[in-house]
């Protein structure tokens, strides 16, 4: 079968290109230049991590080092912590007084 498109020299399309793109048309059909790009899928935090990154936070570890201990990256823990898959237990007494980023009190502290 041939295919007759416009193209070439002076059409911007890459004749490598516009090969490729006629040889998955004969392929695999219409269908397969129309499918999504493959991507990455979601980070996964498995319960056998979960578990002691809550304990060492709940002792009151750090993110990093909670997740360098579970052997994961900080940022799949603190996805983990946003999405509510890992779960901080407060303290019984309230916890000291809150603290934004870097440990500097927060203003709703009040300090």
């Amino acid at each position: 079968m041939t295919w007759h498109l416009p193209g070439g020299a002076g059409s911007g399309i890459r004749s490598e290109m516009l090969g490729h793109g006629l040889s998955l048309l004969a392929d695999e059909g219409a269908g397969s230049i129309y499918l999504p790009p493959a991507t990455r899928g979601t980070a996964v935090m498995t319960a056998k991590q979960a578990v002691p990154c809550a304990r060492l936070l709940d002792a009151g570890g750090s993110v990093a080092a909670a997740a360098r201990q579970a052997g994961v990256n900080e940022s799949t823990l603190r996805q983990a912590l946003r999405g509510g898959r890992v779960v901080r237990t407060p303290a019984p007494d309230g916890g000291g007084p809150q603290t934004g980023r870097r440990g500097r009190p927060s203003r709703s502290a009040g300090i």
